[in-house]
């Protein structure tokens, strides 16, 4: 009696003597200690349950699906998708479109939309067009992707003239960390 005792007084097995230990840690099933409810260590069980979400942590943004991000023909929304690289763009209004899947768990997930162009005046001399913003995105549900629409709108040909460009779009974890990001180009005349 008075060991089954001591069992329970020693609360993790450093602060235990040896015996207890030993005792502790058998084989049978009804002796292994639960973790406590601070602990880091996972049960099968947790580890089964959690698998499905962390992996979606860890893959973090993600195109919701093959035409969720490039140039698309439109104004305001995607009205038919032309790729991430569409070459030279005929007359009329394109944009930079994204849709994401981005994880259910945390708050302070964002991408960072970049776009450098070179324009071609008619003189012959070029100058550089950059711009850039960051957005702040969310989980949208199952059915669909957060939608950056428009990121950026194109006017084809465009009025300084030809325009020869690069754009990116870059995941951002809520810890700041930047992942891989995806990239396209397109020019107009």
């Amino acid at each position: 009696m008075l060991f089954i005792l001591s069992l329970f007084a020693c609360s993790s097995p450093p602060d235990c003597p040896e015996s207890q230990v030993v005792a502790a840690n058998n084989d049978s099933p009804a002796a292994a200690p639960a973790p406590s409810p601070g602990s880091s260590v996972l049960e099968p069980w947790e580890a089964e349950l959690l698998a499905k979400p962390l992996t979606a942590i860890r893959n973090g943004i993600q195109p919701f699906g093959t035409e969720s991000f490039g140039i698309c023909q439109g104004i305001q929304k995607c009205e038919s998708f032309l790729g991430t690289e569409p070459g030279l763009l005929p007359e009329g209004d394109f944009l930079a479109f994204a849709e994401l899947n981005v994880p259910n768990l945390g708050e302070g997930w964002a991408a960072n939309f970049q776009l450098n162009c070179e324009t071609t005046r008619p003189d012959g001399s070029t100058s550089p067009y950059d711009y850039e913003r960051r957005y702040d995105v969310r989980n949208s549900g199952p059915n669909r992707g957060y939608r950056l629409s428009p990121m950026m709108r194109i006017k084809s040909p465009h009025s300084s003239g030809p325009r020869s460009c690069t754009y990116t779009l870059t995941p951002i974890r809520p810890d700041g960390v930047e992942g891989e990001a995806w990239g396209g180009t397109y020019s107009t005349p």
